[in-house]
């Protein structure tokens, strides 16, 4: 059956993809839903013989050809044999697939899918969540795939209660809010198609809990027992009355579910909880460390729930992503550390990781990723040596290429533009590539800061989880630069540098950034896609004693398996 949906859903997203004129897209995905909700809804009432109508649309929708309301009509009743709590989702799932591009990313819509909502709830009420009783607020409710879960937890919490008191319930103990008001609309008759027997049986219809707006605008006095979703993310440009609203979180650019984060602090009651999948961005890099330390000043970091798998959880998103626990509590627990693998529409397997200790502050948060990763950063953490105990500075290559597009050139006038692309499993490789934007950059006046003139490090600035190694290291060799006569460096490679003779030489520093251990490490420490500096000052080193043994081998010719055991000898293992 979800095969079949998924043919109907296509098909709806081709058919809006044909109309290439933004509010004509925006209006006939509206319509579309529209009519599949209204299907959606008789079905469901006819079920029960309810006489309620669904709720009016409160925007105008504009009328589509009757096959497209056919189709419409088709996919509404296929939804309404699926299971109540994954109507949300799959509605949801058409109507952002429908939208714009530019549409979807504004409004970060992206539907949670069913396991992950269901797991959400069930680590909700494992750390102390009350549903007979608990007050709950979906921030960033979407098109309710939340809130109809929700509300079945809250029926199902206390089974002996007459329909009125269910629909009391609900009607006050649950809220939501939600930007775009097509999907706020969404929301409200999904929930109230699950619990319309209820309603039916009563004669009482759900109220209006949906609040329409920016719930990062609206001040909120009310405190609420347990906040969860899945807020938006991307960055976003704030004006200065929401910067300064939220500066006690933000470093350098604004990321919308960070913000939400925040958010959630701000509205949890005392002892409540805050259960969100987010990102796992904020875990470590420079961005977030205001985030990280307002979250171990202010709640407990309970449980964190790594999804595995990402391709096939979340529709066209390649982040990483993760479920995460926190308790209002000013006594820091043991974190649970468990992963999750989504298995079809409705079934999940989860498989313990292990525990951690998240220490205040704001330095990348250091977590396992796999059982055996427990005792693996227990020893490597032993080790207290930085990049900055050894002398060595990590910057960003200092050439923006685009802003400079007119010096760039393939006929070798000026000097040699390194991309990151000269950076490869094998070392440094400069080559001329004529489908790059140049290789050579005329010497541009004034701006002498610009140029490499020493030997250096260089590292990728971005490589992703299935890459074999997160980190890849090359030497820019002396003799390159001064053949070429310096070199421009471009800002997608980290530069590691000295102003004076490193401690040990740069082509053993490059073989421990390229070795098995120092990338498992990075990969406990990194939640992006980047390689920053700031997380690759964090990393832990061998000390210098040690470093000084692996130089030696290093110039004896030790390569290979032999030394990635070296390595992890210096690391303390063996």
């Amino acid at each position: 059956m979800y095969a079949i949906y998924q043919n109907y859903k296509n098909e709806a997203r081709q058919k809006a993809s044909l109309i290439e004129n933004h509010d004509d897209r925006l209006d006939f995905a509206r319509a579309f839903c529209r009519a599949a909700i209204q299907s959606y809804w008789n079905s469901a009432s006819y079920k029960i013989n309810s006489s309620f109508s669904m709720m009016d649309c409160p925007l105008a929708i504009k009328p589509i050809q009757p096959n497209i309301q056919s189709l419409a009509a088709t996919l509404g009743e296929l939804i309404s044999k699926f299971p109540a709590e994954d109507a949300g989702f799959l509605i949801g799932s058409v109507y952002t697939a429908m939208l714009p591009s530019a549409l979807r990313s504004k409004y970060g819509a992206y539907y949670t899918p069913p396991p992950l909502i269901a797991r959400l709830l069930e680590l909700a009420e494992n750390n102390g969540v009350d549903f007979k009783s608990a007050r709950i607020i979906d921030p960033a409710c979407g098109g309710g795939a939340f809130l109809a879960p929700i509300a079945l937890k809250v029926i199902e919490s206390s089974p002996n209660v007459s329909p009125e008191t269910i629909v009391n319930n609900i009607n006050d103990r649950i809220r939501g809010i939600e930007l775009d008001p097509f999907a706020a609309w969404i929301s409200h008759v999904l929930l109230e198609a699950v619990i319309l027997p209820y309603c039916s049986a009563s004669n009482i219809r759900l109220k209006k809990v949906i609040q329409v707006g920016d719930a990062l605008n609206i001040d909120q006095t009310s405190k609420y027992d347990l906040i969860i979703g899945n807020p938006p993310y991307g960055k976003i440009s704030l004006n200065s009355e929401l910067r300064k609203k939220y500066s006690r979180s933000l470093f350098g650019h604004a990321n919308l579910y960070g913000l939400f984060v925040d958010l959630s602090l701000r509205i949890v009651e005392s002892n409540g909880l805050i259960a969100l999948i987010t990102p796992t961005s904020f875990l470590g890099g420079q961005y977030f460390k205001k985030l990280r330390r307002l979250l171990t000043d202010n709640v407990s970091p309970c449980h964190f729930e790594f999804v595995k798998d990402r391709h096939g959880v979340f529709e066209d998103v390649q982040q990483e992503t993760i479920i995460t626990i926190y308790k209002d509590s000013e006594h820091h627990r043991t974190l649970e550390i468990t992963e999750l693998l989504p298995e079809g529409l409705n079934t999940f397997r989860v498989g313990a990781v292990g525990q951690g200790l998240i220490k205040s502050g704001d330095a990348p948060w250091v977590l396992p990723r796999d059982p055996a990763d427990v005792d693996f950063l227990a020893q490597v953490l032993k080790n207290s040596n930085r990049f900055i105990d050894m002398g060595l500075h990590i910057s960003t290559g200092p050439l923006v290429w685009n802003q400079h597009k007119k010096m760039l050139n393939h006929n070798k006038n000026g000097l040699p533009l390194i991309w990151a692309s000269h950076v490869t499993n094998s070392g440094f490789a400069y080559s001329s590539d004529a489908e790059s934007h140049g290789d050579y950059v005329a010497r541009i006046p004034n701006k002498h800061h610009l140029i490499t003139s020493r030997e250096c490090i260089l590292v990728k600035r971005t490589t992703s989880k299935e890459q074999s190694r997160r980190i890849l290291a090359a030497v820019l060799p002396d003799q390159f630069i001064i053949e070429a006569g310096g070199v421009y460096i471009e800002n997608h490679l980290n530069i590691i540098d000295c102003e004076s003779t490193p401690i040990v030489s740069f082509a053993t520093v490059a073989a421990l950034l390229n070795s098995r251990i120092i990338d498992r490490i990075f990969r406990c420490i990194n939640g992006s896609t980047a390689v920053s500096a700031y997380e690759l000052n964090t990393l832990p080193l061998p000390d210098i004693s040690h470093l000084k043994k692996l130089e030696r081998l290093i110039m004896e010719g030790t390569e290979g398996e032999a030394l990635e055991r070296a390595i992890e000898e210096a690391y303390g293992f063996y």
